[in-house]
C-alpha cells in the first residue's frame, strides 16, 4: 500500500501583496532623495572648499594647475578659488615681522640654562659637534647667536624662489657671521661690536639682493660671548680695565679742575699786577707833573720849597703815629704826647 502524502496550504491571512511593494518603493524614494541631497551638499562643499579668509596681516596668492592665477590679493576678506587640486591658495604673512633665530655658533645649553642664562656645570673643554664657536683673525674663540627680523615686500619671489626660505636665510646668516668674524681680531670685536654687526648685515643684504628673496631685513640683534671656560679671567680683566678707565677719568677731572684753578689764580694775579702798575705809573706821572711845576719855584727859592716839602712829609708821618716825643736838649727832659688814632687816620693807615 502506498502512503498518501497530504500537502497543507498556508493559512489565508487576507494580505494584499501590492501594499508591501508600495512600502519598498516609498523607502527607496526616501533613500534616493537623501542621496541626492547629500550629493548636492558634497558638490557645494567641494566648490566652497576653495574659499579662504585672509587676515589683516596676510596676502594671498592663487595658483591654478601649478601656475599663478590673477594677482596677489593684499586686502583682508574672503578669497574665492576653485577646489584643490585645481586651485591652491597660499597665504603669505607679508604684513607681519618674521623672526629667525640662529644659535649655530653658541655653546650647548640645557633648557634650564637657556631660560636662566646661568651654567651650573661648565666643562673644561669645548665639545666638537655639540658646542658651536667662531674663530677670529687672531685665532681666538668666540660664541655668537643672532635674531634676524625681516618683512616680505615681494610675496611672489618669497613663495616661488625657494622651497624653504627660512632655512636658506638662516644658512646665509651663519655664513655671513662666519666670514665677518674671521676678518677682525677678538679685541676689536668685543670693544666695538657694531663693526661686526654692520659687516654681517652688509654680507647678508648682498646675498638677499642677489638671490631675490623678496624680503627686507632689519639690523641684527647679536649676542657675543667669550668661551665659558675663561669667563672668570675675562671678567677680572674687564673689571680691571673699567677701574683703570674710572681712575683715568677721575684724574682727568682733577687735572682739569687744577688747571682751571691755576688759570683763575693767574688771571687774578695778572689783573692785580696790572692794577698796581697802572697806579704806580699814574702816581709817577702825577709826581713828575708836580715836580715840573715846583722845580722853577725851587730854583727861585730853594729854602722855602724845601721847608714846604718837609712840612708836608711831616704832616703825613704825624698822621700815622700813636705817640710824640719832644726832647729839649737844653733842659735834658722828655715830653711825651699820646695822640689817639682817629677813624680817618685808621682808614688811611
Amino acid at each position: 500500500m502506498t502512503k498518501k502524502e497530504t500537502i497543507q496550504s498556508p493559512p489565508n491571512n487576507d494580505v494584499n501583496p501590492g501594499r508591501g511593494i508600495a512600502a519598498i518603493q516609498d523607502s527607496l524614494t526616501v533613500v534616493f532623495t537623501a542621496v541626492r541631497i547629500l550629493i548636492v551638499i558634497l558638490i557645494i562643499a567641494f566648490f566652497v572648499s576653495g574659499v579662504r579668509n585672509i587676515e589683516q596681516f596676510e596676502q594671498a596668492i592663487v595658483i591654478r594647475f601649478g601656475a599663478l592665477h590673477g594677482s596677489v590679493k593684499d586686502e583682508a576678506g574672503m578669497v574665492f578659488a576653485l577646489p584643490y587640486p585645481i586651485d591652491e591658495i597660499i597665504k603669505v604673512p607679508a604684513k607681519r615681522t618674521q623672526i629667525i633665530k640662529s644659535d649655530t655658533y653658541w655653546y650647548k645649553q640645557t633648557d634650564e640654562e637657556s631660560k636662566t642664562g646661568n651654567s651650573s656645570d661648565i666643562p673644561m673643554f669645548l665639545k666638537p659637534g655639540a658646542d658651536g664657536y667662531l674663530i677670529t683673525s687672531d685665532l681666538t674663540i668666540l660664541h655668537a647667536k643672532c635674531n634676524l627680523k625681516y618683512r616680505i615686500n615681494h610675496p611672489l619671489d618669497y613663495v616661488f624662489e625657494f622651497n624653504d626660505i627660512n632655512q636658506f636665510i638662516r644658512y646665509s646668516l651663519d655664513n655671513a657671521l662666519l666670514k665677518s668674524v674671521s676678518k677682525f681680531n677678538s679685541e676689536k670685536i668685543m670693544k666695538n661690536r657694531k663693526i661686526l654687526n654692520d659687516s654681517v648685515f652688509r654680507l647678508l643684504q648682498q646675498t638677499i639682493s642677489k638671490s631675490e628673496l623678496g624680503i627686507e631685513i632689519d639690523p641684527l640683534d647679536m649676542q657675543l660671548s667669550w668661551p665659558r671656560q675663561v669667563t672668570n679671567a675675562i671678567n677680572t680683566v674687564t673689571r680691571a680695565s673699567q677701574e683703570y678707565q674710572e681712575e683715568m677719568a677721575s684724574a682727568n677731572v682733577f687735572d682739569d679742575d687744577q688747571k682751571n684753578k691755576a688759570e683763575s689764580q693767574s688771571s687774578q694775579i695778572e689783573l692785580a699786577a696790572h692794577t698796581w702798575a697802572t697806579k704806580k705809573i699814574s702816581k709817577a706821572k702825577a709826581d713828575a707833573a708836580t715836580f715840573r711845576k715846583l722845580y722853577p719855584l725851587y730854583k727861585t727859592n730853594p729854602n722855602i720849597i724845601s721847608q714846604i716839602l718837609y712840612q708836608d712829609r711831616i704832616k703825613k708821618i704825624m698822621a700815622n703815629v700813636d705817640e710824640i716825643f719832644i726832647i729839649d736838649p737844653s733842659e735834658n727832659r722828655e715830653i711825651r704826647i699820646n695822640l689817639p688814632r682817629s677813624t680817618n687816620r685808621s682808614k688811611n693807615n
